[in-house]
């Protein structure tokens, strides 16, 4: 039918994938001069034994063991049998390594820059280093985080990071106490609170507790609606139910006054403890009421810091902190470029070129 005429066109596109291992050969001529001296001329920067893995390969194997958390022994594997590359487990820690010490100036550098950061998320979570109870740290805002690990979960860890002690702006976090410390604008994690709530009502039947977050969820719901921004009465009559809310709960929860011990502080009830941390922390809870940059949830320093989580289930632990510490810094590096919409393939070869 090669003389009639054309309807239509229809395009059908197959994407397939081809793997193959590029040599680049470079040739340096050696020349003796006349004074008897060996001359060669001048390599690439970067060449310097006769045969090497280039970075794309080396940016291949940091991505499968740091980001797609395989194994040393099954990385290898991929590399001989997809590309007939006889790597060893050795050399993908070298270059792990190598890519760790490049990375250092990249940390300087975001540190600076999450300290100028108007709003910074803040987290921790437990790992184990050869047995022995540490954590990961997190700081981070919407384009970079800055992760480190830590025999101790307190102010001397999070002091370490280098950004809290000189940060003033809008910090989010749970209730732990340390953050408390910082001269920042505190808000909380509304997604902690109603789970705290929830389990004062469910496990200790404190029906306050539901009312309290029926109202915080619906102010959040409302603030979305009007992008963000509440006006001043819709403020003051969240922040009257609030109180009431409060006082009705303090007389379902009195404090207790009888000590159980001769010394120490007197123990409370866990709905006790949380109404008051909810009482002496209002302005943390209802910042978000204010201003429409603070979040309402910390849900994204608890999805940066998941991933380590994942990491402790295939390895059971690690080994060593400096383990720990490469981990966490290429963890960082790579969350970061994900939030910056960027190759992590293409980066890290970036940083092993010097470029």
């Amino acid at each position: 039918m090669s003389d009639v005429r054309s309807e239509h066109v229809t395009k059908h596109q197959v994407f397939d994938i081809e793997c193959k291992v590029v040599v680049s050969e470079h040739q340096a001529d050696h020349k003796r001069c006349g004074c008897g001296h060996l001359q060669s001329s001048k390599l690439p920067e970067g060449v310097s034994a006769p045969c090497q893995y280039g970075p794309s390969v080396k940016a291949m194997a940091v991505e499968l063991t740091q980001v797609q958390f395989i194994p040393l022994k099954r990385a290898t594997q991929f590399f001989a049998n997809k590309f007939g590359l006889p790597l060893s487990q050795g050399s993908i820690q070298k270059f792990n390594q190598e890519v760790y010490e490049k990375l250092l100036i990249w940390q300087k550098k975001t540190r600076e820059d999450l300290k100028q950061s108007e709003l910074l998320h803040a987290d921790e979570t437990g790992i184990n280093i050869n047995g022995k109870n540490a954590w990961i740290h997190s700081v981070s805002n919407d384009i970079a985080v800055l992760m480190i690990p830590h025999f101790k979960r307190g102010n001397q860890a999070i002091d370490s990071i280098g950004i809290l002690p000189e940060y003033h702006s809008i910090l989010c976090h749970d209730f732990w106490r340390a953050y408390g410390v910082y001269d920042a604008i505190h808000v909380v994690c509304h997604s902690h609170i109603k789970r705290e709530l929830e389990k004062a009502r469910e496990d200790y039947g404190q029906k306050w507790a539901n009312k309290l977050s029926k109202l915080l969820q619906g102010a959040n719901e409302l603030r979305n609606k009007q992008s963000g921004n509440l006006n001043w009465k819709q403020v003051q009559a969240i922040e009257k139910k609030y109180d009431r809310i409060i006082a009705k709960a303090e007389k379902k929860c009195p404090l207790k006054m009888k000590r159980k011990k001769e010394r120490g502080r007197i123990g409370q009830d866990y709905p006790r403890q949380l109404l008051t941390r909810l009482k002496s922390r209002k302005s943390w809870v209802l910042m978000f009421l204010y201003d429409p940059r603070v979040p309402f949830t910390n849900n994204q320093a608890e999805r940066d810091i998941r991933m380590a989580k994942v990491q402790q289930k295939i390895s059971g632990c690690f080994r060593t902190f400096e383990g720990a510490e490469k981990f966490c810094l290429i963890r960082s590096f790579v969350l970061t470029m994900g939030k910056q919409g960027k190759s992590v393939q293409v980066e890290i070869e970036k940083i092993l070129r010097g470029t």
